[in-house]
Order: C-alpha cells, then structure tokens, then sequence
C-alpha cells in the first residue's frame, strides 16, 4: 500500500499521538488483524500524523476481499485486532484461504474460531505472505551538472517473506473484558545491497504479547483500559551481524464523570528497551537502552452535541548506552521538552450525519530497532554501527494541530477529510546518499521539518457495489541541510468490488505515489575539481500498482479465485532504493466451514 511507502519515508514518530476515531472492531473491515510488529501486509514506521486508515470508522460491512486479498467475504473471525473487542459470531470456526502465482507472491491464512463458553471466545490464526522475485537494479544517470535520477540496471532476485502465528483470547466478565493476545513472527529478506553486488537482508524472529483489562459498564462514572505487554526479537543480520532487543510497557487509561457533563481523565504508559547490537567482524558487542514515559491528565466538558477536552502530556525518553554518542559536527546536541499540548473538539453541525473536529498534540517517543524494520524490510544497518550511531535516537513532535470532519450522505456513503500542520524535530527519514561517481547508499537522516498533509477517505457500500478511496498530500519543509528525500507530494489507494449474487466477485485496485527528489552530498570520489560542498539532485520517479481481482464461489464453503497486479509493469518501490518490477498472477481456493 502506497500508505506503508508514506510511513517509510516519514518514519515520523509518536503512536501515542493519534487522533480521531478508532478502528472499529465489531465490522467487517479492511485488516482482519492488525499486525503491528512484523506485517505482512504494512511496511510502516509509526507516524506522527495518523494513518487515516487506522482510525476512520466504518459502520457498514464491508467485504474483506482487500487488496491484499484477504478471500472469503462473509468470514468474520470474532478477533480483528491485536486487542480487540469481540463481535458477534457469525456461524462459521473455520476459514483457509492459500494461492501462488508468479511472480512468486504466496499468500495463506487460516483462522480458527472454536465455539467455547458464552462468555469465552478464541481465535487462533496464522499468515504468511509477501513476495519472492525480480527487483530492478538502479544505477545513476545523468545527462547535465548535479542532477541525477533513477536508472534500471539489470535485475537481481530477492525475497522479502513473513509468516505470523497468533491467539487471541477473550473472557467478558458482565463490567469488564480480560484479554490475552500472543503472537509469534518470522521475517526473511535479501536484496541487493551497496555496490550493487552486496546482499543484505534479515532473519528476524519476534514474540510478543498482551494481557489487558477494560471496564465494559456503561452505566458506571469510572471506566478504564489497563494493559502490560512485552516483546522480544533476535535478527541474524547481512554480514554475520546479530541484534537482539527486548521491551516491557504497561499502559493506563482512567476516566471518573462529574455529573452528566464533565469527566476527568488520565493516561500514562511506560516502557523499556533494551537493544544489543553484535558485530560479525569482531567479537564485541553494543548496546542501548532507553525508558519512554507519558502521562496526559484531562478534562473534558460535554453536552448533546458538543465536546471539548483540554489537557497537557508530561513526555520524557531517558537514554543509555554502552558507548558516548557523537553529536555530528555543526550540529548541537537535541534537548528535547517535557510538556506538550493536548487538546480535542469536536461538534455534531447535524445529528448522526456530520462531525466537525480538531485536535492538537505533541510528544516524544524512541526510535527502537524493531520500528525501522517493521518499516523497511531490508533495513540496511551498514557497517555495523549505524542504528546505534544516530538512528536509535529520540524524535519530538512540538505540536501536531489538524481540523477536518466526517460524516455519511444516507446510509450507503461515509466520508472524512482532514488536514494539519505539524512541527518535528530529530525525526527519521529515508533518504540516499551519492558515495561516489555512479555509487549510492540508502540511509536514513535524522532531521528537523515540518510537515502540512491532508487525507480523503470515502467508502460507498450497497448490494453490488462496495467502493474505497484513501488520497494523501504531504509537504515536508527542511528547517536544515539534510540527505532525507522528503514524501511524495500525492498518493493513495483505491478499492472497487463487484458481486453478482454473492457468487461472482470482481475486484480493481490501484496504489500510486508520485515522485520526489532528495538532495544529497557527495562523500568522496568527487570529480576532478569539485567542491566537498557540491550538493546532487537525485529524482525518484512515480509510481502506480494496478490490480484486477475475481472469484467465483461453487458452493457456499468453496470458491476459486484470481488475482492480478502490477498490471502497468511499473516499478512498486515502496522502499525508495527496492522496486518490484513485472506484473504477476495468483490463483487460489478459499475454504470457509
């Protein structure tokens, strides 16, 4: 999705900032799980301004025949988020969905849901996915003075496949719900690295898991949302290079009401991490810990139609590690604040139909080794040293303001549109570098910008027609010199799906993302003459991955289906320096008991 190529290239920092709806989790939407540490499907730093996907509410059912395909459209697993809530249970225990194609990309998942006590539900599910194929090669080429842009050179096979087995297990106790979520990951990447004849890539496993507690008593003045959780991930890096990391949280939400009117809230959550880097080349090793704290009292004010909260968040990332860390020359050493606003309005302007909002918030959060690889599967950590060096770092949003509303016309369209303005400091971003004459090197830099972005999300649903729409536009404005190659001006995705009396399905989708140009310095092997402080301009050109679908069912239980994508042959570079190229053809069988 173009929405996990944004996220890399923003890697703009602070989940805890999100704002606006949650993904509601009693319909049938787009994820059937929400996969957050190692996705088969999501590429993506977590952003400092929301994914509009992850919180825009949909409250018709919508078919999870999703690009990617996600098969049979009236299986709704009682589970569809890492902590979700449950809904109501449809009939069926058992759904299987498997294809392969060429180019190679494999998709299987299995859910299961065993009919227990009223009160006790589990899921149990696994997926496995990605692709295994051509990339294309990419040189430099230039024609005139300091500008360059992408060239194909060639093409190489690479693979970037992972697997995710899970449970997820629910006990309603009448005023509260118990949760237990268990997931184990596998990631296995190869590309071609610097040089263009080095390959890097990752053999990563990852476990986590989280108990949680929520108040489920509507009646009651006090509410909560208690969790603890904790994770743990050993990757087997290029070059015999090994890093491990290990991290506990706990989080709490708590609210007490006033009267019909006024609530009190607080929210706090800590977290520790601990990250151990080994180099292949020697037997020494690094490492880096860091303790991520927030705390956000509240009051909120609320009437009929009208709501407005007010607070402040108490943010502080405190840092260690086994080495002193360099502060680049001319450039001082990033003191992050303490406080941050937070602040929510939203207004009914007409009853069930049009919600007026805004928002604004701030903080900080760390940069963790788990979160660059969730982002970019060949995260690159060259010379072993790079990520401890000034990528594991923190980033600090000063403030994060949007305005937008949302809404539905009758009961088929619903809409949202929103936009803002957003200050960051010390916050990664993909970027390239020129090593020298016709060389390069992905990389990452941490930077000061700000960014302006708007969304549009629409979704029509009826009985033959189910339509999505999500378009993005984000300008990234350097406060300083920086590699980073800044966002694509536009992208999105768009999903239509057809059916002919629930037996035949068609299906068009299209990701896109314009292109962009990164600024960047050469290193060394300078021509002959030039000045260290010659600055390059490199193009990265645009891209679009257009998708045809279709199933057929034969009987309820049993359909066949197909599906196609990358069909204008372009090249899918979801990571800035790895581009998959050619179009390729899936076929398979969908088994819903």
């Amino acid at each position: 999705m173009s929405k996990r190529y944004i996220a890399i290239a923003s890697a703009l920092a602070f989940s805890l900032l999100s704002h606006a709806q949650n993904l509601n989790p009693t319909v049938q939407v787009t994820n059937a799980y929400d996969n957050r540490l190692m996705d088969i499907s999501k590429h993506s730093l977590q952003m400092a301004v929301p994914d509009s996907l992850l919180r825009f509410d949909w409250d018709f059912n919508y078919s999870v025949f999703d690009n990617p395909y996600k098969g049979a459209y009236e299986f709704n697993p009682y589970i569809i988020d890492i902590k979700p809530e449950a809904s109501a249970y449809d009939g069926k225990r058992l759904f299987l969905s498997a294809g392969v194609g060429y180019t190679i990309h494999p998709e299987a998942r299995l859910y299961w849901n065993p009919v227990l006590k009223k009160r006790l539900k589990l899921a149990v599910y696994d997926e496995y996915g990605g692709y295994w194929g051509p990339y294309s090669g990419i040189s430099w080429g230039s024609s005139y003075g300091g500008n360059y842009s992408f060239k194909k050179d060639g093409s190489y096979t690479g693979y970037d496949l992972t697997n995710i087995l899970g449970t997820s297990l629910r006990y309603d106790a009448k005023s509260s719900v118990l949760s237990l979520d268990a997931r184990a990951s596998y990631l296995a990447s190869a590309g071609e690295g610097l040089f263009h004849y080095l390959m890097r890539g990752h053999s990563a496993f990852s476990a986590d898991a989280v108990l949680g507690l929520k108040s489920n008593a509507p009646e009651s003045p006090f509410d909560y949302d208690l969790s603890v959780s904790g994770s743990s991930l050993l990757d087997h890096m290029s070059w015999d290079d090994k890093a491990s990391e290990l991290s506990l949280a706990a989080s709490a939400k708590a609210g007490f009401a006033l009267g019909g009117r006024q609530k009190l809230g607080m929210s706090a959550d800590v977290s520790g991490m601990k990250y151990i880097e080994q180099s292949g080349s020697s037997s020494r090793s690094f490492g880096i810990g860091a303790i991520s704290m927030n705390f956000t009292p509240s009051y909120t004010f609320k009437t009929d139609r009208f709501e407005v909260t007010g607070g402040a968040t108490l943010s502080k990332v405190i840092q260690s590690a086994d080495y002193e860390r360099v502060v680049p020359e001319g450039k001082e050493a990033f003191k992050p604040r303490l406080f941050y606003p937070y602040a929510h309005l939203s207004l009914e302007m007409i009853e069930d139909a049009l919600v007026l909002f805004a928002d604004i918030r701030g903080g900080q959060r760390f940069n963790s080794y788990s979160s660059y690889l969730n982002a970019d599967h060949w995260f690159d950590n060259y010379g072993s040293g790079m990520f401890l060096d000034g990528l594991a770092d923190v980033t600090m949003t000063s403030y994060d303001a949007s305005l937008g509303f949302s809404g539905r016309i009758g009961h088929r369209l619903q809409f949202k549109l929103d936009g803002g303005y957003a200050k960051l400091k010390n916050a990664p971003m993909e970027g390239v570098q020129l090593v020298s004459e016709g060389k390069f090197m992905h990389c990452y830099e941490m930077t000061d910008y700000n960014l302006a972005y708007a969304d549009i999300n629409a979704a029509w649903g009826s009985e033959r027609f189910d339509l999505k729409l999500d378009a993005n536009l984000r300008k990234a404005f350097f406060n300083e010199y920086s590699n980073a190659a800044g966002l694509p001006l536009v992208s999105g995705s768009f999903d239509m799906k057809y059916n002919w009396n629930r037996r035949v399905f068609a299906g068009l989708s299209l990701d896109w993302a314009s292109g962009r140009t990164a600024t960047h310095r050469m290193l060394d092997g300078l021509p002959e003459g030039a000045e260290k402080s010659l600055d390059y301009e490199c193009f990265i050109p645009a891209w679009a991955d257009l998708g045809l679908s279709a199933e057929y069912r034969f009987k309820k239980l049993f359909s066949l289906w197909v599906k196609g994508g990358n069909l204008l042959n372009s090249d899918v570079r979801r990571n800035l320096m790895v581009a998959e190229t050619k179009p390729y053809f899936t076929l398979g069988i969908c088994l819903n008991l």
